[in-house]
């Protein structure tokens, strides 16, 4: 599966348009001024059995299913193939956070976090195809010829998660560009994609899933805050194979056929075959930023709060010669790494964040 996100990036002027020393901008997306416009397909293909609701303790004047055009009695289960599809668009606002250094040619990110859905449940037509053996019932008497598929709408289903969360190193070039205080960006985050849905009363959460989001675009800043602005294509495929559990003794009202006009009152229980996925669109995002702590490597631990963790962030990031670490120091060169850019960062840990 490939998801590819990019757009571009835009902001208030930066007083100087070089860096002599990274700077850290904690950015939060302001929900009410961006958009995500998906179209939503989800389909599902199941095979198992339904039976009338019949008990004859509990519920003895409920359904009963019985195989065959006539005759026959009890309450019997009756095979059935199911594709379930839910499509429709959705129009949500993002809400999110990150964290972007950026020093002399370069630029990382840490701590990507997107809710794609800005913590709303988006509902989604659903109907479903059947094909099952010819069976009829009692309460309500009805026949049902098998052998030919049929639609049946099912009200809606609800997707209640999609995120996008940051897995393994950020970062990318950062080039001057033509204006003031502007530059130019372009890199790659990792992420971890989770989609989590329901339908029938049966959750479908597939797990998080691997991406690449493709950034670039342009960066502004001004003095100790900055403004970014993202224009972006989501494109997700994923293919699902069973066999996944599915519901087991579910309530399904089935509108009866001959003759019509009634419901029989049913229990499904099915097995998922496969699950496929499709999400497409556009994304605007919209971000205000401030001017973190340098000394606040590692914001897992919470932004702005000093650690062992941010100690062990920075070495790190020097060992691998990244951007950011060696060019804390720039009297050797702004991305030379030595001893003065580790000195320099102790001494940015031991003055604390504001």
């Amino acid at each position: 599966m490939n998801v590819i996100l990019c757009g571009s990036l835009a902001a208030v002027c930066m007083a100087a348009p070089v860096l002599a020393q990274p700077q850290r901008f904690v950015f939060v997306l302001d929900a009410p001024a961006g958009s995500v416009q998906l179209t939503t397909s989800i389909g599902v293909r199941s095979h198992g059995f339904w039976i009338g609701n019949h008990d004859p303790v509990t519920n003895p004047g409920g359904t009963r299913t019985i195989p065959g055009l006539f005759g026959g009695s009890g309450n019997s289960p009756i095979n059935v193939a199911i594709g379930l599809a839910v499509a429709g668009a959705s129009a949500t606002h993002p809400a999110g956070w990150f964290v972007m250094d950026v020093s002399t040619g370069r630029f990382t990110i840490d701590g990507f976090s997107l809710d794609l859905l800005g913590g709303q449940t988006v509902m989604l037509p659903m109907e479903a195809t059947l094909l099952y053996d010819t069976f009829h019932t009692e309460n309500p008497s009805a026949l049902f010829p098998g052998g030919v598929s049929i639609t049946v709408p099912l009200g809606d289903a609800e997707v209640t998660m999609l995120t996008a969360a940051q897995s393994g190193n950020g970062g990318g070039t950062l080039v001057p560009g033509p204006g003031l205080g502007e530059f130019i960006v372009a890199g790659v985050v990792p992420v971890m994609l989770t989609v989590e849905a329901s339908a029938l009363g049966s959750p479908i959460a597939p797990g998080p899933q691997p991406a690449a989001l493709a950034i670039a675009g342009r960066l502004v800043v001004s003095g100790n805050s900055a403004v970014l602005t993202v224009s972006s294509v989501i494109d997700v495929q994923q293919v699902i194979p069973g066999p996944l559990p599915g519901p087991q003794a579910a309530p399904f009202a089935l509108p009866t056929v001959l003759p019509p006009g009634s419901v029989a009152n049913l229990l499904l229980t099915l097995e998922i075959d496969q699950i496929d996925i499709g999400l497409g669109g556009t994304i605007d995002l919209a971000a205000n930023g401030v001017l973190g702590c340098y000394a606040d490597c590692d914001p897992s631990t919470g932004v702005g709060r000093l650690d062992i963790f941010d100690f062990l962030c920075f070495q790190n990031a020097f060992v691998a010669g990244e951007a950011t670490a060696c060019a804390c120091d720039v009297s050797s060169g702004p991305l030379v790494c030595d001893i003065f850019d580790f000195l320099c960062f102790q001494n940015a840990f031991v003055s604390g964040c504001p």
